[in-house]
Formats: structure tokens, sequence, C-alpha cells
């Protein structure tokens, strides 16, 4: 027996129980749980989905950012607010 968070733990069980507040609400094994839609199907969507942006999240944050792009793009977002102001925008990088 297994229990698990992770339904990737799961997915080569003989026996799948789905258990939400206490109860079971679903069982079966993984390709059936996925084509009845249920609260297995929406959970492993949603694991599915975490891990992409994870996934996504990590290859983002290993890009270089280059800082004079990314403030003069705000600068010239906020234009028309940062003249209304009377900001002076003189920056030096």
């Amino acid at each position: 027996m297994t229990i698990a968070h992770r339904l990737s733990t799961v997915v080569d069980a003989d026996w799948i129980l789905v258990i939400e507040h206490g109860r079971i609400v679903e069982q079966g094994q993984h390709d059936e749980l996925l084509e009845r839609d249920g609260v297995y199907a929406r959970m492993w969507s949603l694991q599915w989905q975490q891990g992409e942006l994870e996934h996504l999240q990590r290859k983002v944050s290993a890009q270089a950012v280059g800082l004079e792009a990314l403030i003069t793009g705000v600068v010239d977002a906020l234009h028309d607010e940062i003249d209304a102001r009377g900001v002076n925008t003189s920056i030096r990088l």
C-alpha cells in the first residue's frame, strides 16, 4: 500500500483509492480515473500544470535580465503618468 499526495507516485498502482475529506470518492486504475473526469482527473491536471509552471519558472529564472532594457520598458510604459507628475526621468546606468 502507498499513500501519496503526488499522483505520479501511484500511476502504475494496481488500484487507486481517491480520498476527499476522509471519504473514498473514486477508485480504479489511473487510466480509468482519468476517463471519468472526476476528482482524480482534476487533481492530475492541476499537478501537471503545477509541474509545467515550475519548469517554466526554472527556465525563466536561469535567463539573464538586461536591467537597462527592463527599466526602459517600465519608464516607457509609464511615460504619460511620469510627464503628468513632472518627474525627472534622467537615469544613468
